[in-house]
């Protein structure tokens, strides 16, 4: 993987220890092998009274907030009880006025997602899949309970 002024280039392959880029750098190229950050997070199973827990309940995830600090790129996948993807969302960190040949600024705050009906996720997954800043703070999982 290749981040050329800041800026996500295609990849490349090396031949004979050099690279050809699609367009020329101005000050600063970082080169590497690419790797995917993975943070699974469990079904949430809030208490619904001292002694009962809400694992055999309706649950609904309604809402995933994330407290991020100097990022640029994360990923949301939601995943049954069988493990297959029920959603997988990018979270939008480019804003409408950017220009396009700028680098995205790495974001500090808060995104959140909004989660769907009571096809509730049993597992979600936060991912980086690009050489890019990543730091996740924490994660607020808002969910409501039907029993």
């Amino acid at each position: 993987q290749v981040i050329v002024d800041d800026k996500l280039h295609p990849d490349l392959i090396v031949t004979a220890g050099s690279i050809t880029l699609t367009f020329a750098a101005e000050s600063n190229v970082q080169v590497g092998l690419g790797y995917t950050t993975l943070i699974e997070l469990l079904h949430p199973e809030p208490l619904i009274s001292k002694s009962v827990s809400s694992r055999m309940a309706n649950m609904s995830v309604d809402e995933i907030v994330l407290h991020l600090q100097d990022t640029v790129n994360v990923n949301i996948e939601f995943k049954n009880s069988d493990g297959d993807s029920i959603r997988d969302e990018d979270l939008a960190f480019f804003e409408g006025g950017d220009l396009l040949d700028t680098p995205i600024a790495p974001f500090t705050g808060t995104k959140r997602t909004h989660a769907f009906g009571w096809q509730s996720p049993n597992n979600i997954i936060i991912k980086q899949v690009t050489p890019m800043p990543f730091t996740l703070l924490s994660v607020i999982t808002k969910v409501t309970i039907n029993d």
